[in-house]
């Protein structure tokens, strides 16, 4: 993919430009940087979003048609003034309210009409066994599960510290500052400046924290955080890294969603699979069910946990739409209270002794470690010591049912000759009661 210009680089170059020609040319370098082949409308849309923001800042007095804007008719029949950005991008072609349009679906609606039931407890279990895995990517899934961050910011964006100053109404001890909100777009401000807010975890936020920087010293996580440093060094936009980190990682941590958590969590209406916004929608009910008193509005504090709504010394009224954007996962209802868990602990691991085998036998011994896929020998070990157990205890179960089948067969033949006696006594009758009707 070719290198992507930043909002910053593509606007500075394209606002002094007075000729379609070249208007079309840099709108052309955008696109092919910024787009794939695959890309669906509404994914070229959001792509565009961080493009058309400075664009639309632009006075109404600097734009002249045919020199750097077109003139648009709405759908009422008004006329509409725009830069050529919206033009050459292929804005002003998208179909946004009609039938089939951009804008024209019902999913969230159909999420909030028919919620999907969330097994509480087997996904704070599954969450947990995935946080103590040495799998970076069950890792990262687990992070997810627990915090219900986006994949980008648990990958390389964000970052986490314990919340210690909490309202008499929360349980200290659950509860994180987060920095690093993808959509915030606040890339390039200094890392002091950046939206910063508490977030509550499903698990202990110590032990949170503890897995958190385990997995961001992984070699795999490094290498993200070193791509990361370095492409922003040469310019490349952030949209562009997160999709090329994405595109990185992306199928793997899908892939440990579904094979974890396909097995009890419905899929997300409108979702082709199981993925990790799914896992977003969970935590946001399952946060809000745990946290939430009953004082403050419920999708108020479920927005605010996801960062849809964040309050700051200019917040008003207005920014309550953003609401609307946390109705969106309104996917799953839970059955009775989200609990407080404690962290869970890593099994203790077994001593390994040495076992004496014939020399006939080890190389039998090797090939089970191949065919299995084990670690040890001792694995294979107590693989056959398992599968011993099993036919003993299938032993024991055919010897019952031998049993069973043999009380059975008696049973049967009792039946049979009382069947057989009962059948003889009603024929002699039947013999008798006709003789004595022919005398």
């Amino acid at each position: 993919m070719s290198s992507t210009l930043s909002p910053e680089q593509y606007f500075e170059k394209i606002r002094p430009l007075r000729s379609p020609e070249e208007i079309e040319r840099v709108c052309e370098e955008l696109t092919a940087g910024l787009f794939n082949e695959t890309d669906q409308v509404r994914t070229r849309v959001n792509k565009l979003i961080p493009y058309n923001k400075p664009l639309k800042a632009i006075p109404n007095e600097e734009l002249v048609e045919g020199e750097n804007a077109f003139v648009q008719i709405r759908s009422d029949g008004s006329y509409w003034k725009r830069h050529l950005h919206f033009k050459f991008t292929g804005l002003s072609e998208v179909n946004w309210n009609g039938e089939g349009g951009v804008n024209h679906r019902t999913i969230v609606l159909d999420r909030l009409e028919d919620q999907q039931r969330v097994d509480v407890e087997k996904y704070l279990e599954t969450t947990c066994r995935l946080l103590l895995s040495n799998d970076p990517h069950e890792l990262a899934v687990g992070l997810i599960a627990a915090s219900g961050r986006r994949p980008i910011e648990i990958l390389a964006r964000g970052s986490f510290k314990e919340e210690l100053e909490l309202p008499n109404y929360l349980k200290p001890g659950y509860f994180l500052r987060f920095r690093g909100q993808a959509k915030k777009r606040d890339y390039d401000m200094p890392e002091d400046e950046k939206t910063e807010y508490r977030i509550g975890v499903l698990v202990p936020a110590k032990f949170f924290l503890a897995v958190f920087n385990h997995f961001r010293k992984m070699p795999e996580t490094k290498e993200l955080l070193d791509f990361l440093k370095a492409e922003t060094k040469k310019g490349v936009s952030p949209e562009a890294i997160n999709d090329t980190i994405e595109t990185r990682r992306g199928n793997s941590l899908r892939r440990v969603v579904a094979s974890n958590f396909g097995e009890f969590l419905a899929k997300r209406h409108g979702e082709d699979e199981l993925n990790n916004k799914a896992l977003r929608a969970v935590y946001v009910r399952l946060i809000t069910e745990r946290d939430c008193p009953k004082n403050i509005n419920c999708l108020l504090w479920a927005s605010r946990a996801v960062g849809h709504f964040t309050d700051t010394t200019k917040t008003s009224d207005r920014d309550l739409m953003h609401l609307l954007t946390t109705l969106g996962y309104s996917d799953y209802y839970v059955e009775g209270t989200v609990p407080f868990i404690s962290a869970p602990q890593k099994p203790k691991k077994e001593k390994s002794l040495p076992v004496r085998a014939f020399s006939s036998d080890v190389e039998v011994i090797k090939n089970l470690q191949k065919d299995w896929e084990l670690a040890t020998q001792s694995l294979v070990v107590r693989n056959l010591i398992e599968l011993a157990q099993k036919a003993k205890n299938l032993e024991k179960e055919l010897l019952e049912a031998t049993e069973q089948i043999t009380s059975l067969q008696k049973q049967l033949a009792e039946l049979k000759a009382e069947n057989t006696n009962l059948q003889k006594e009603r024929n002699e009758a039947m013999n008798q009661a006709a003789e004595q009707t022919v005398i």
